[in-house]
């Protein structure tokens, strides 16, 4: 269930991001200084990264406190954010991957 939910917002997230990156143009730019600035600004760090299938790298940043960000990064090197969030919660690492029949 885990693996099948992480590609599904992958996808979600590819799909969205030419759109999100025209809109708020303001939300894309280097990998490290966006990332950087969610440590700094919200303690946010990295909890999951993913390769899709276009090659673009998925990354989620979560915090403490909940928060999280959703982040593209594209084989050129463009990063954009494509979503964020509140009430992030880890699943257990005993989770099953797959349904169970």
């Amino acid at each position: 269930m885990k693996i099948k939910t992480l590609g599904l917002a992958a996808i979600v997230a590819c799909m969205a991001m030419p759109a999100y990156a025209e809109t708020f143009g303001t939300f894309c730019g280097n990998r490290q200084s966006i990332q950087e600035r969610l440590a700094d600004k919200y303690s946010e760090a990295p909890v999951i990264r993913a390769l899709s299938g276009a090659g673009n790298l998925v990354e989620m940043l979560a915090s403490p406190s909940g928060t999280w960000t959703m982040i593209v990064t594209r084989p050129g090197g463009q990063s954009c954010i494509v979503s964020t969030g509140d009430m992030w919660q880890p699943l257990s690492p005993d989770a099953p991957a797959q349904p169970q029949a």
